[in-house]
């Protein structure tokens, strides 16, 4: 996997951990603000830190730099995976950050934006327009992010930055079905990536195509879905018409419907 650019360490203000994957011992020594919104303090212990990358010096900051590549080593995965560029203040930082991890759906249904998991972040970027970009992401004018696939070190730049308190993302139905399907999508796309198949942006649009064809089509377990879709994106190229392969994904379609209707008693009428 890449190592972090020295240049995302040394130009952030703030970096993002997962407390679930890095144990505490970790970045303990260093100063950091834990991220809780307001009605999930009894999930405190799930909730990202903030570590306060502007309060080390440039040497603290290349020792940290050392530490990280070493974890990199030992485990596979990175120990910071999200650094924050950002002319705010911490407190103005850390609002935005927890304004922007708890938002309300069209039904009134809150839901928690894991805004520090790299699987998240490099979709957001496609999901959501320009607007809606500075306002979930506005607590930096750029986030860097690995989401530990071929793809490497990924930036999102934010023109400007979040609006008021009120300030709202405004999704439409198409953009929180989407970010419910977000799971499953990178199912597939970590099953390609062992087929050493790393899906550009249009894969990844045919495969979140497919994906909502196939909750259309009544198929709801995500083990299902990811099964529909994987036999489709194996045969699938872009701007191509393959008609054996069309024939090909038919049968697995197919055998994976007669799958879900013995799984969960359907009979298709």
């Amino acid at each position: 996997m890449e190592l972090i650019p020295h240049r995302a360490l040394l130009q952030a203000q703030y970096a993002l951990v997962n407390p679930i994957q890095v144990p505490g011992s970790q970045y303990q020594a260093l100063q950091s603000t834990a991220l809780v919104p307001r009605g999930m303090e009894r999930h405190a212990r799930m909730m990202p830190r903030l570590l306060h990358l502007e309060a080390l010096r440039e040497e603290e900051r290349l020792a940290l730099l050392d530490r990280s590549e070493r974890w990199l080593q030992q485990f596979g995965n990175h120990l910071l995976p999200v650094f924050i560029e950002t002319r705010l203040p911490l407190e103005r930082v850390v609002q935005a950050l927890r304004r922007s991890m708890l938002i309300t759906d069209l039904h009134g249904k809150r839901h928690w934006l894991r805004l520090h998991d790299p699987r998240v972040l490099r979709h957001l970027g496609w999901i959501l327009d320009e607007a809606q970009r500075q306002v979930l992401l506005g607590a930096g004018d750029a986030w860097n992010f690995h989401a530990g696939d071929q793809r490497g070190w990924q930036r999102i730049a934010v023109t400007a930055q979040a609006g008021g308190q009120g300030a709202k993302p405004g999704l439409d139905a198409r953009q929180w079905r989407e970010l419910s399907l977000l799971g499953p999508l990178n199912d597939v796309m970590e099953e390609m990536a062992l087929d050493a198949v790393t899906l550009d942006s249009a894969g990844i649009s045919e495969a979140m195509r497919l994906l909502k064809q196939a909750q259309s089509r009544g198929i709801g377990d995500e083990a299902e879905l990811r099964a529909y879709v994987l036999a489709r994106m194996r045969s699938w190229a872009p701007g191509s018409t393959d008609h054996a392969a069309d024939a090909r994904t038919h049968r697995a379609e197919t055998k994976v419907w007669e799958a879900s209707t013995q799984l969960t008693g359907r009979d298709g009428r």
